[in-house]
């Protein structure tokens, strides 16, 4: 393999002469594919198609797209055993697709990022650098984003062509892959002449094993599989089958749920959250709230006492049997914690602000587990308190 140097290693007169043409070999036959046969079938790929780069280059919109299709192909024939897909969603939290994706049941996985130099990347502002910063980018992506855990353990893989001489020689500068120069290597597959550039791969692998990130900070990891463990042992409820029992009249909020600003009818039980809903549960539920003819009109009728009043309320449940709105007792509306999550309900999805809920609590038992190997500290029953 080729090492990059501190400087750019093409002469003056003659471009990359002390740099040898790779002669890809032919790779053996096996089931799935190593790192040297993926290299050579793309270098090969590339030789075969080094004219028609040169054509696509030009176009519009790049030929990354073209190159992915070509060589998912040639998996495809050559490694009948293993499957070969395009675009998958490999990594863990994110929409981020992988060009290619290579699997075989008892093997590693194989993930493959691809990048293709264009006229659009050189036209760009950073000009001869473009490539390289989208190298970088592709080689943060595989060094950095977890792999979800069905695809892991897994080799990942960032290689590119560059196919103009400016860039072949800005690349051929170790300091300009900083802080990657260590793990980038090379091959010159078409060498330059007089009537067209070079044609240069560029690859990084890596060796996913693990989640990198979890690796960083064991003692979260830790924290929240105590959580998840203690969780667990809790007589968790089914919405759909029990019987659920809200809070008794007067008693605080339930922590982590939403409070919203509400109605209450006087004569029942009955909450909701908006003028309309409660006039039509009156109309429905309520006889005597019906006019009859020759009743007051509503202008008699708008002095008449209420027939129900605001109030805090909340729901254990979004959807289902308990989702019901519920009665909180009005001072609590004094509380400071309870006024920052009126605010919150109301700007953020029922959804989302239980789960900023969930994960908040989450985030304050990690972080009071500490370096020891306990795995349950006698707080940690704070933990579970959003569970009903």
């Amino acid at each position: 393999m080729s090492t990059l140097e501190s400087n750019s290693r093409a002469g003056t007169t003659g471009k990359f002469e002390d740099i040898p043409v790779w002669d890809p070999p032919t790779p053996p036959d096996r089931d799935m594919p190593t790192l040297d046969d993926i290299l050579s079938i793309i270098g090969q790929w590339g030789i075969d198609n080094y004219l028609t780069i040169r054509e696509v280059y030009w176009q519009k919109g790049g030929w990354e797209g073209w190159a992915q299709v070509e060589l998912a192909l040639l998996f495809t024939q050559q490694y009948k055993k293993t499957n070969t897909f395009r675009e998958e969603l490999v990594y863990w939290g994110n929409n981020r697709r992988a060009d290619l994706t290579l699997e075989l049941q008892g093997e590693k996985t194989q993930v493959i990022e691809l990048k293709m130099e264009s006229l659009f990347q050189d036209q760009a502002p950073g000009g001869v650098t473009s490539f390289i910063t989208k190298m970088k980018e592709d080689i943060l992506k595989i060094d950095t984003y977890n792999l979800k855990p069905e695809y892991r353990p897994a080799l990942v893989y960032a290689i590119g062509f560059s196919c103009r001489d400016e860039v072949n020689e800005y690349c051929l500068d170790g300091n300009n892959w900083q802080p990657y120069k260590n793990d980038v290597d090379y091959k010159l597959l078409v060498p330059s002449t007089d009537d067209h550039p070079a044609l240069f791969m560029w690859f990084v692998s890596l060796n996913r094993t693990t989640n990198p990130a979890k690796d960083q900070h064991p003692n979260k990891q830790q924290g929240a599989q105590a959580v998840i463990t203690e969780l667990l042992q809790k007589p968790l409820v089914d919405p759909r089958y029990a019987q659920l029992h809200v809070p008794d009249p007067g008693a605080l909020a339930v922590p982590f749920l939403p409070v919203y600003d509400g109605l209450a009818r006087l004569q029942c039980s009955y909450v909701c959250r908006t003028d309309k809903t409660i006039r039509k549960h009156c109309q429905e539920q309520h006889i005597e709230s019906k006019r009859r003819r020759g009743a007051q009109p509503k202008a008699l009728a708008a002095i008449a006492p209420p027939r129900w009043e605001k109030v805090s309320c909340q729901r254990l449940f979004v959807t289902g049997a308990g989702s019901k709105y519920f009665a909180s007792p009005a001072q609590v509306q004094d509380d400071e914690f309870v006024r920052r999550r009126c605010d919150m309900a109301q700007a953020l999805s029922e959804e989302d602000f239980v789960m900023a809920q969930v994960d908040n609590a989450l985030q304050s038992s990690v972080e009071e587990i500490g370096v020891s190997e306990s795995v349950i500290l006698h707080n940690a029953g704070k933990t579970y308190t959003f569970l009903l």
